[in-house]
């Protein structure tokens, strides 16, 4: 207990340069498997990306998706045409239908107050039409749809995965992110996903050898959806 208090307090109070080295340090101490916290998305661009960049496979749970579909910001890059060709990375986004948008869009209402449920619904709707059309001409991007309200974002890389969260009160990735090594027990539940029990696809729970990614349904616009 006292060991997780440090942790928490070095993390979150000290200056970036040191928070990173006295975090990977602490974490190594008390095994909690997180390399490296940074305050938000921006701290942690540098990093997202050198990952993803060296990485074979590259997985992504996200709600709307704009850390890809945004030109500025970081991860924009994978979604490129140029990207080599033994590189596959699979999106799992928030189905537009599903009652979790409903409630994320009330949460980003208390932050944004000119962010309407609508006009949420309609950014995934977007990103899914898009998404969908770039998957369309590139066999190695697999987009599929979820109806869980996930409890955070997540990006899975062949060497880490990084973590940051849907809170109420918010952005996800204006809020901490983390990052947890390949050696860690917690990189290797995010990374089959299957152990999460973090809900249902389409009321089906998914089964063993099928991953959060995998279990997701095919949207429409999407290859092989309706």
């Amino acid at each position: 207990i006292v060991g997780s208090a440090v942790f928490a307090v070095v993390s979150t109070y000290f200056a970036s340069r040191f928070r990173k080295q006295l975090t990977a340090m602490l974490s190594a101490l008390l095994g909690t498997g997180v390399e490296a916290v940074y305050p938000n998305e921006d701290d942690a661009a540098a990093d997202l990306v050198r990952y993803a960049r060296s990485s074979k496979a590259v997985s992504i749970l996200s709600m709307r998706a704009f850390s890809l579909l945004d030109e500025r910001r970081p991860l924009h890059f994978l979604l490129r045409p140029d990207q080599p060709v033994d590189r596959s990375v699979r999106i799992l986004i928030s189905d537009p239908d599903s009652p979790s948008v409903d409630a994320r869009a009330d949460e980003i209402s208390a932050v944004e107050p000119t962010y309407s449920l609508d006009r949420y619904r309609a950014n995934i709707t977007d990103s899914v039409r898009v998404l969908a059309g770039l998957a369309r001409a590139n066999n190695r991007l697999t987009v599929k749809l979820s109806t869980l309200f996930p409890a955070f974002g997540l990006m899975v890389t062949d060497d880490a995965a990084f973590v940051s969260f849907f809170l109420p009160d918010k952005i996800r990735s204006h809020g901490p992110h983390y990052r947890i090594g390949r050696a860690s027990p917690l990189y290797r539940g995010f990374q089959s996903g299957n152990r999460l029990h973090l809900g249902r696809h389409r009321g089906r729970q998914p089964s063993p050898g099928r991953d959060l990614w995998e279990a997701g349904r095919l949207g429409r616009g999407a290859p092989g959806g309706s």
